[in-house]
């Protein structure tokens, strides 16, 4: 692969992955961002989500990033209206929460933040996807540039998997990890967890959730002690 790719340039970007969509012979189609490209760059705020891959069935269009509002309250999901299917109403309380701290809404944070897959091919669940180690070491080349040139406070993850990527991402940039929370979020034997990170005088915060497409965390409970610690773990990293 020829190094002087800019990942970070749309029509670049665009090429590499379609590159490697067509060498691994995927066919359900992909999508990198749910927000706009601009946001990969110059977000307005320093917030990032990431998803492991689309789920679900095949789509007809490869799109690297959604220009409009942001997908995950905009569009009509699984049936439902626009930005009420399940996992669209437990974003947008995470966004409200965090939006809250940022004297944003949520509609604004999503649109102004980074909210992406970390690898883009579609597949009907994770264990389905081809060539998952080839995907991964080509979704690192990406975002280890992007984590390179953008510093955010708050990266998001609603997986195991992206979570320690994210990790290795932040150590590899210099980041040192400093406290580390993990914990039962209230949900059985299901957990969350919370890695500071420090670089100088840089701080980035990272958490992990549980998928929150099958736990709906901020509608239950017993969940509320565990959601006040990240709140306030939050609160702290966005000051």
């Amino acid at each position: 692969m020829s190094t002087d790719i800019n990942f970070l340039c749309k029509e670049s970007l665009f090429a590499f992955i379609q590159n490697k969509y067509d060498n691994l012979k995927n066919d359900m189609g992909w999508d990198l961002l749910f927000c706009r490209y601009e946001n990969m760059l110059s977000p307005q705020y320093p917030v990032a989500f990431f998803g492991i891959n689309p789920g679900g069935g095949p789509c007809d269009t490869n799109a690297i990033s959604v220009e409009s509002e942001c997908a995950y309250y905009s569009e009509p999901w699984k049936g439902c209206e626009e930005g009420e299917a399940p996992l669209q109403q437990q974003m947008r309380a995470l966004y409200t929460m965090i939006g809250d701290e940022l004297g944003v809404s949520y509609k604004q944070l999503m649109d102004g933040s980074l909210m992406t897959n970390y690898i883009p091919a579609r597949s009907r669940n994770w264990h389905s996807l081809k060539g998952k180690a080839e995907w991964l070491e080509h979704a690192r080349q990406i975002w280890d540039e992007r984590i390179k040139q953008v510093h955010c406070k708050l990266y998001i993850a609603i997986s195991k998997i992206v979570f320690d990527e994210l990790d290795s991402h932040l150590t590899k940039q210099g980041f040192k990890m400093v406290e580390n929370i993990n914990e039962q979020i209230g949900w059985g034997r299901v957990r969350y967890q919370i890695q500071r990170y420090e670089r100088g005088d840089q701080v980035s915060l990272l958490v992990r959730l549980p998928h929150l497409s099958t736990y709906k965390i901020f509608s239950r409970l017993a969940c509320q002690p565990a959601m006040d610690i990240i709140k306030r773990e939050i609160s702290k990293a966005l000051i």
